[in-house]
């Protein structure tokens, strides 16, 4: 026991001994900062130091340069929106119109009833006859007169056996028949030069059952005077074709 009572009085005095010295230290410290700057002034000095009073001059402050202020754009106030006023109109009182007075019957007349129109009795359409005239020609002879010429059929193909009336106009009437190549010919003036000196009109056409089958073909013969010239006609050649 004797020796723990020992041991924490050494313990408490080392820590009142340390405390004693840090407080030391302190003061020591203050003390230091404090007369540092102004050193102690002894009696035995002749003068005592004065002290130089140092004026600052005071810098001229730079007037702060600022940014422009802003200046707001003016927001446009709408204004405020005019609302018609609807006036209404008056109201018209509609005037009673006056009730017509109703026209009095008028009693419808006697309308004569119209004949029918006739309709025109439609004309036969004429059959085309079987036979046509394909073609002619001119001869000139220097002593007789006549005619001669082919029959063919639509094909071209010669017709033997077909029946040809001929004659003088209003004068003459004669027959004559193809052979087997389709030809005809036939005299008109033969032995007669003073017959045959003057001029004469002639028909020729194709018969079929007894019945004309072609248009009747006619034409002037000239005397045989006139046999040399180029455009005078002594003999006529006259050709036939059938349609179908």
């Amino acid at each position: 026991m004797s020796n723990q009572s020992g041991s924490r009085a050494t313990i408490v005095l080392i820590f009142v001994v340390l405390v004693a010295t840090v407080t030391t230290g302190l003061l020591m410290v203050v003390a230091f900062f404090r007369f540092s700057e102004r050193p102690l002034q002894l009696g035995l000095l002749s003068a005592p130091v004065e002290e130089v009073v140092v004026i600052d001059t005071p810098t001229p402050e730079l007037a702060p340069t600022y940014p422009p202020t802003w200046t707001p754009v003016p927001t446009h106030t709408p204004l405020p929106t005019h609302t018609p006023t609807f006036t209404r109109l008056p109201t018209q009182t509609p005037t009673p119109t006056s009730t017509p007075t109703p026209m009095p019957t008028s009693t419808p007349t006697h309308t004569p009833t119209r004949e029918p129109t006739l309709s025109p009795t439609p004309v036969p359409t004429a059959t085309p006859l079987p036979y046509y005239v394909l073609d002619f020609d001119n001869e000139q002879n220097c002593h007789d007169v006549g005619m001669h010429g082919r029959v063919t059929d639509f094909n071209g193909i010669p017709k033997e056996g077909v029946t040809i009336e001929y004659g003088e106009v209003d004068i003459s009437t004669m027959y004559a028949t193809t052979d087997v190549d389709g030809e005809y010919a036939v005299p008109l003036i033969v032995g007669d030069p003073e017959n045959a000196k003057k001029s004469h009109k002639w028909y020729v056409r194709v018969l079929e059952n007894g019945v004309p089958a072609s248009e009747t073909f006619r034409w002037q013969s000239d005397s045989i005077k006139d046999c040399e010239k180029s455009n005078s006609v002594q003999v006529k050649v006259v050709n036939f074709r059938r349609r179908y």
